[in-house]
């Protein structure tokens, strides 16, 4: 409540000036003012009348001529600019009987000075009403938001029950006390507890002539699901004088009422009485002065409980409070002058407020980066105890006004708030914001080859700002060049980083040979390598340079793979390296002529460089003269050699079994047969492979042959043996045994 409040001067017709002191008021979260309401007419916080909010007391609500009007109460809907201004209209007719109406009005704040959108709806007429009706209704928003519960209390002990929406106000229920009483509730507050459960209204009973009045307090218990009441307790041992005003203490343990005569000098009594519907007790009397004159009150958002008083003989008015509510007897701390009031006041009632806009608990978080702590406050806190979930972990924040929490993750965080009150258990839900940032993953210091690139790539679907360290601010960046790379990401939290080192080496591997069975020197053209794990055939070794042989055992393509370290960096280098067998023993050792003949090597004619030591660089060699005949291969730079002896004789009759022949249609020894200027007769010919699978048997007197053919198909490249007998010139019959090579 502002202390520096200054009433504006506004004029009515009668020349009367507009008293706040039957008027409401509603302030945002933060305690600015935002609008309130004087006798007939609306206003906003800086004092501008809402357009069509003026003058309502001339007005007429129910069709009737008003003496007096008041605003009584301001309802804010959840989440529009939308507000229910409920009015009270008041008159006397000549039987002195006390007339009473209530109405409301809708009141929209989209623009400012806001706008009356809907005006003079009446809700309940009534006779020998309260005469005062400032505070003879509370109001209590459900804690989903969605609508409110007023109610309204009058002369003949009932409680009117209305459900409040931004569209209208709807009877919902009345209730007629059960309890037998002869006071009655006149000149009386109407109080919701702090968290709906309960109503309180003030009673007073005439004790007779001289004897003054007695005063009491009916507790209703109220289910704010439902919106009804569901049961009744009347408290009078210990009142004296009116019972005007009550209120509960935030934790709804106590009842405070104050009491006080109409004849100004009588004593205030100021009582705190148990709540019946948590602990039995008798009224304990706090205050008592003749300096103050005091009737209703009002829970504040600091918790305090507030009296609107004035000083003997009008002089001064006050801001009297209750320091401590929650506390039991004269430890509640009574301070009947705690704050002067500028201006003074006719009346001694307060602006009434939603309950629960003013005291009800809440919680607010603010909004952090992932890894950080969230505070939570938990407002108007007034629990025993108060234990937090979040996460699955339960823990005990009792006794705290704020508490900090770090979410695992980001996103929406629901904690849950579990209060433990004296008289019931209530449970709280927040939704807490954690936002998230992608972090940037650079990836590990890298080595790389010289002649590549590292492209390094950023998630920006949670950034806002990148910056990497070369000043660029792409999401992406390509490395050509050693050296360290840091990027810097942010949004409205969250900032994150992270740096990578990149350096280059020669990844060429040479070999000074790729012959088969010969030792392979391998080297690694970058010499600044620190060490280098060779992973070759099955081998495995360490070196701390640059170099490492290996004698390759298998002919064709060897895959060669080496991890190259340098200054805490490795690089896996992959490469292959083609290993060439060269042929041996392609010729027979020794051969014996009767004429030149043809050398025909064992070997494909195109395949490799041939070179014999007379120069010839064909495959075949005429061989006319004795002598040693020596051929010498070549292929990827690997070579091989191999020599024959030939033996050229004077033969009489020469019988010559071919060691090789090529059946290739070229008409040049194109078939396998016995070859003899003599008069030699053949008489059986068979031919094996070399797993022994005969392939020709033939038998006869004439010449026959071989033309490599099986089954009507060609044979392949490759040694075969042969079994021949035949008859020479003089008669004798002669076995020969060998091998033949069939070149394609």
């Amino acid at each position: 409540m502002s202390t520096d409040f200054e009433q504006h001067d506004f004029e009515r017709d009668d020349g009367f000036s507009v008293n706040t002191a039957t008027g409401s008021g509603y302030t945002d979260d933060a305690g600015k003012l935002q609008m309130y309401g004087s006798y007939g007419r609306l206003f906003t916080g800086n004092g501008d009348t809402v357009i069509n909010g003026g003058n309502l007391w001339k007005q007429d609500l129910l069709g009737d001529f008003h003496e007096s009007t008041s605003v009584n109460l301001i309802i804010k809907h959840s989440k529009i600019n939308v507000y229910t201004v409920i009015e009270t209209n008041g008159w006397i007719e000549e039987d002195k009987s006390i007339h009473k109406s209530f109405g409301y009005r809708t009141v929209n704040f989209d623009t400012y000075p806001g706008k009356v959108v809907k005006r003079n709806i009446p809700i309940m007429s009534a006779t020998r009403y309260s005469e005062r009706s400032a505070m003879s209704l509370a109001a209590y928003t459900h804690p989903s938001g969605d609508f409110t519960w007023l109610v309204v209390s009058d002369y003949y002990k009932q409680i009117h029950i209305y459900k409040v929406t931004a569209d209208n106000v709807v009877q919902h229920a009345t209730y007629s006390s059960t309890i037998e009483t002869s006071m009655i509730p006149i000149n009386t507050q109407l109080s919701f507890s702090n968290f709906g459960n309960f109503i309180a209204k003030p009673y007073f009973q005439y004790m007779g002539y001289g004897n003054g009045h007695k005063g009491g307090v009916m507790v209703y218990a109220f289910d704010k699901n439902t919106g009804e009441i569901t049961g009744e307790k009347l408290l009078v041992d210990g009142y004296k004088n009116y019972s005007q005003g009550c209120e509960f203490s935030a934790n709804e343990n106590y009842i405070y009422t104050g009491s006080t005569s109409r004849t100004i000098g009588d004593t205030l009594s100021l009582y705190q009485t148990p709540n019946p519907f948590i602990a039995e007790g008798s009224p304990i009397e706090i205050f008592g002065s003749d300096t103050v004159v005091s009737s209703s009150m009002q829970l504040g958002p600091d918790g305090r409980i507030y009296l609107l008083a004035r000083g003997v003989g009008l002089k001064d008015s006050f801001l009297s409070y209750i320091e401590f509510p929650n506390r039991e007897g004269i430890a509640s701390s009574f301070v009947p002058k705690g704050i002067k009031l500028k201006h003074q006041f006719r009346y001694t009632n307060m602006p009434h407020f939603v309950q629960d806009y003013v005291t009800q608990p809440y919680l607010r978080a603010d909004t952090v980066c992932v890894g950080d702590s969230s505070t939570i406050r938990f407002i108007n806190n007034y629990t025993d105890s108060t234990y937090m979930y979040a996460e699955g972990s339960r823990i005990d924040v009792s006794n705290k006004e704020s508490f900090k929490y770090a979410f695992s993750d980001s996103g929406y965080h629901t904690v849950q708030l579990v209060c433990y009150y004296p008289a019931f258990v209530d449970t709280m839900h927040l939704a807490v914001y954690v936002q998230g940032i992608t972090a940037p993953s650079l990836g590990a210091d890298t080595l790389l080859c010289i002649g590549s690139e590292l492209s390094l790539e950023l998630d920006t679907t949670d950034v806002d700002s990148i910056r990497w360290s070369t000043g660029a601010s792409a999401p992406d960046l390509l490395v050509s060049q050693a050296g360290e790379y840091s990027v810097s990401v942010s949004n409205t939290n969250c900032k994150a980083e992270d740096t990578v080192y990149v350096a280059f080496i020669s990844c060429d591997v040479l070999y000074d040979s790729t012959c088969f069975g010969s030792q392979t020197k391998h080297t690694l053209e970058d010499e600044s390598i620190d060490s280098i794990y060779w992973s070759i055939s099955e081998k495995s070794q360490w070196t701390t340079t640059n170099k490492f042989n290996h004698r390759y055992l298998k002919e064709g393509w060897q895959k060669v793979v080496l991890t190259g370290f340098k200054a805490g960096l490795q690089k896996e280098i992959r490469d292959s390296v083609y290993i060439t067998a060269m042929p041996q023993d392609y010729l027979v050792d020794s051969v014996t002529l009767c004429e030149p003949q043809v050398i025909v090597p064992k070997l494909d004619a195109t395949e490799y460089n041939y070179l014999w030591q007379s120069g010839v660089v064909d495959r075949d060699i005429v061989a006319d003269q004795s002598g040693l005949y020596t051929l010498q291969l070549e292929k990827n730079e690997c070579e091989s050699s191999d020599a024959t002896q030939v033996f050229i004789e004077n033969c009489t009759c020469l019988v010559y079994i071919p060691n090789s022949f090529s059946p290739n249609g070229d008409g040049l020894n194109d078939i396998f047969r016995l070859v003899s200027d003599c008069n030699v007769a053949a008489t059986h010919l068979t031919i094996y492979s070399r797993w022994g699978e005969k392939l020709y048997d033939r038998y006869g007197s004439d010449g026959f042959y071989w033309d490599g053919i099986y089954k009507a198909k060609d044979c392949q490249t490759g040694t075969y043996m042969y079994s021949l007998d035949y008859i020479d010139m003089n008669g004798k019959r002669i076995f020969k045994n060998g091998s033949v090579y069939l070149v394609r």
